[in-house]
């Protein structure tokens, strides 16, 4: 069966189900290569908007989705996108698009947050992490890989993150069900 759309769950993050529906047409929106997966290819992407989704999670948690400056962001948002695409208010694509928006946006504030800002407001972060890390800089000196050390302390930042939101939130995964992808 090649990703049909059956009302099953592919996984639970947080007590909430990531429908077969859903994850099948993401999965199809962010895939270049039509050609029928492989497990490894579904296991990575899974794992891949598996931690998306803990991120939106995180800012849920945060209010982030109640701040009157993101809802009407949202909604200016939503409202050029049904005007562009030309989709009607109800229509599941419609839906499904909608909250992909939401959930873009999100992921981009609360992202903004925690990395970015964080990394850019943390000179002595930046600064410790180059010390520790001189030998893979060939002992360059800071000012000269500053951007290239802001980068890997920020990857640092988002591997930390996303280990905290999987220990935080419980996420499982219907292994049988997405072994059923392929098959």
């Amino acid at each position: 069966m090649y990703l049909g759309s059956q009302a099953q769950s592919v996984a639970v993050i947080n007590g909430k189900e990531l429908s077969l529906k859903e994850f099948n047409w993401v999965y199809q929106r962010h895939r270049p290569d039509k050609s029928a997966p492989n497990l490894d290819d579904l296991i990575s992407f899974l794992n891949i908007y598996i931690d998306f989704k803990l991120k939106v999670q995180d800012a849920i948690a945060a209010k982030m989705d109640q701040d009157s400056s993101f809802l009407a962001e949202t909604g200016s948002y939503q409202a050029a996108l049904q005007q562009q695409l030309k989709v009607k208010p109800g229509q599941e694509h419609e839906k499904m698009l909608m909250n992909e928006l939401k959930d873009a946006l999100l992921f981009y504030s609360i992202t903004q947050q925690k990395i970015w800002e964080a990394a850019n407001h943390s000179e002595n972060g930046i600064l410790s992490f180059y010390t520790s890390h001189q030998s893979s800089y060939q002992d360059r000196p800071f000012e000269e890989v500053r951007d290239e050390v802001t980068e890997d302390y920020q990857h640092e930042l988002e591997c930390e993150w996303i280990n905290s939101l999987r220990t935080r939130y419980r996420v499982s995964i219907n292994q049988h069900l997405l072994g059923s992808l392929v098959r």
